[in-house]
């Protein structure tokens, strides 16, 4: 097994309510929203996998799965969703190296974030396709 560092790009997106005064009562100005904010964040996770092949397909896999929605941030609501792979790293570590660099009070360094890897128009961290994911270079 190889050790992976997998960075996603996740949009944070807050949406407040219009008021029921602010609305004409219909069908298509039920959901209506008078205001909404987007953030991204870079989310990262380490993991174990075969080959850089089978690390992609579980970054696939994990990007999937990462939309969600809830009542918890600033907004009426919040909907999360995962818009990309922003780097994959492929770490040249065995198991017991791992483990051992994790018992350490230094921990393992991961792939870090260069500030310039984000589009100046959006403020959304670059995504990456395939072939320009570290590991596959």
């Amino acid at each position: 097994m190889k050790i992976f560092y997998l960075q996603l790009v996740i949009s944070i997106t807050n949406k407040w309510c219009k008021t029921s005064d602010e609305t004409d009562g219909s069908r298509d100005d039920e959901f209506a929203y008078e205001r909404s904010e987007v953030a991204y964040v870079v989310e990262g996770s380490i993991y174990f996998a075969e080959n850089v092949e089978d690390a992609y397909r579980k970054a696939i896999s994990h990007l999937e799965g990462s939309g969600d929605v809830n009542h918890d941030g600033p907004g009426d609501i919040t909907f999360y969703k995962g818009e990309g792979i922003h780097q994959l790293t492929e770490y040249d570590l065995t198991y017991d190296e791992f483990i051992s660099k994790m018992g350490t009070d230094e921990g393992m360094g991961l792939s870090e974030f260069i500030f310039d890897s984000i589009d100046n128009e959006t403020a959304k961290p670059l995504i990456r396709t395939k072939s320009e994911l570290k590991a596959f270079l």
